[in-house]
């Protein structure tokens, strides 16, 4: 079943979109994004990711302070561009509803970490 055919409008309808009208995806999808802001559900977009960030920029420093990463090695960039990496592998990995952009995404950030190692 195609994604459109299953997406409702829960706000204004609740009947699913049809499959040929893409304007009618993009009203819901505008219409429940604005409902989310005006709930709080959804900020500037920093706190979602930041929560994400972080375990991963600490993770990152406690390898780093254990010796297993180099001492000179930005592990806040390390760690951003790990999300930057994820983040893009799945919103591929979802327009093309194909695992592979996620799977390449994710090996070229832990390719990008091995090269820290010491």
């Amino acid at each position: 079943m195609p994604f459109a055919s299953t997406v409702t409008n829960p706000v204004l309808t609740g009947k699913p979109v049809s499959d040929s009208d893409p304007a009618a995806v993009d009203r819901e999808h505008d219409t429940v994004s604005e409902c989310r802001l005006r709930r709080g559900q959804v900020d500037d977009g920093r706190g979602g990711f930041d929560r994400w960030e972080a375990p991963i920029r600490n993770g990152l420093r406690r390898m780093r302070d254990r010796g297993e990463l180099h001492d000179d090695t930005d592990v806040g960039r390390l760690a951003l561009g790990t999300l930057a990496a994820l983040q893009g592998g799945l919103l591929l990995t979802q327009a093309k509803r194909d695992a592979g952009p996620l799977e390449a995404a994710l090996d070229l950030a832990i390719d990008q970490i091995s090269h820290h190692l010491t």
